[in-house]
């Protein structure tokens, strides 16, 4: 049975989820400025603070996601290249020998 783990959508997940823990956390303060808390509340100020953690985090797990992505591009282009200079070693290969049955 094949594995079901791929580590580039777990870190889909991650930036995922740091994002609406951003949104939450943006949602709780708006709640407590609509009821008429002051913006230098430190209830406020916590939470903007922690909204802004979160938005680092999801930043950080994109860049992740990104690296990824670009990792697996570039080995799959070397992939490609090495599968190309065996192609060519097996075409001569293949020359060197119909030429030695044609002499």
């Amino acid at each position: 049975m094949p594995s079901t783990y791929d580590p580039v959508r777990k870190l889909e997940a991650g930036s995922d989820r740091a994002i609406m823990r951003a949104i939450l956390v943006r949602a709780r303060r708006l709640q407590l400025l609509a009821r008429g808390v002051s913006k230098e509340d430190p209830r406020i100020l916590r939470l903007r603070d922690e909204q802004a953690d979160h938005m680092k985090e999801a930043l950080e797990e994109m860049d992740k996601e990104q690296w990824r992505a670009r990792s697996k591009k570039r080995l799959e282009e070397i992939k490609a290249r090495i599968e190309g200079m065996q192609l060519e070693r097996r075409k001569r290969r293949v020359a060197e020998i119909l030429k030695r049955r044609g002499e």
